[in-house]
């Protein structure tokens, strides 16, 4: 059963230790709050720890704002008060990024797909704004806080497990390379034949395409082109 706040606190103040060393110890014991941490962790080290489905249903889950910058790390810390925490990650690639000794290159970052928004899932305890003292506020209105649909944050998780924010994942699974032919099916170049001139860093694809009887160059979305069959 899922330990509340207020019995962490009670905990803590009965044995004389800090409260965050009794919220330690509870993290050690469930898969979920595990999770949590190496994700934290991944955050720090400029990882994504690769995202696996979470159980939505007979959960109402909230909308807690805080920092974008300290999302991932309260989202952990509301699984250790008993709350089943959620923040969908992504990762984009950083080129000429700051690296140690000064140095610039190719760096990945993980990011919190929604900014400062984390959904929680309450777990007995309702969750409020003292809940965590980096937690603004608990979106809502004069009705009382936001409910999100357990489907909505089913569709939000599926998307993350297909790597939907992942620039890497949607850089290595791309089937557009130099020199493809492809037709465009989409924009105001519908129908165009083209040549695959190069994927660039943001995804987009550079054509060639002979518009009006001239070579031009265009730049597309992956979704506006289809492979044409060589055969």
């Amino acid at each position: 059963m899922a330990v509340t706040v207020d019995e962490l606190r009670a905990r803590a103040k009965t044995a004389g230790f800090p409260v965050g060393a009794v919220v330690a110890a509870e993290r050690a014991k469930g898969e979920a709050t595990a999770l949590a941490r190496l994700r934290a962790a991944s955050r720090r080290k400029g990882e994504l720890i690769e995202p696996e489905p979470i159980e939505t249903q007979g959960v109402v889950w909230r909308v807690a704002m805080v920092a974008p910058s300290q999302a991932i790390e309260v989202a952990g810390d509301l699984g250790d008060l008993g709350f089943r925490a959620y923040c969908p990650l992504g990762r984009r690639v950083v080129y000429r990024a700051r690296l140690a000794a000064g140095k610039r290159g190719r760096r990945v970052d993980t990011f919190p797909v929604f900014g400062g928004y984390v959904f929680v899932g309450e777990a007995g305890a309702p969750v409020v704004r003292g809940v965590h003292p980096k937690v603004v506020c608990i979106l809502g209105d004069a009705r009382g806080a936001l409910a999100v649909p357990p489907a909505a944050i089913a569709a939000i998780a599926a998307a993350e497990c297909e790597g939907r924010w992942d620039a890497t994942r949607r850089a290595k699974a791309s089937p557009f390379v130099a020199g493809a032919a492809v037709r465009l099916v989409a924009g105001p170049f519908a129908d165009f034949a083209a040549v695959v001139e190069a994927v660039e860093r943001s995804g987009r694809i550079r054509i060639a395409a002979a518009v009006f009887g001239q070579a031009t160059t265009i730049r597309v979305e992956a979704a506006q082109l289809a492979l044409v069959d060589a055969a």
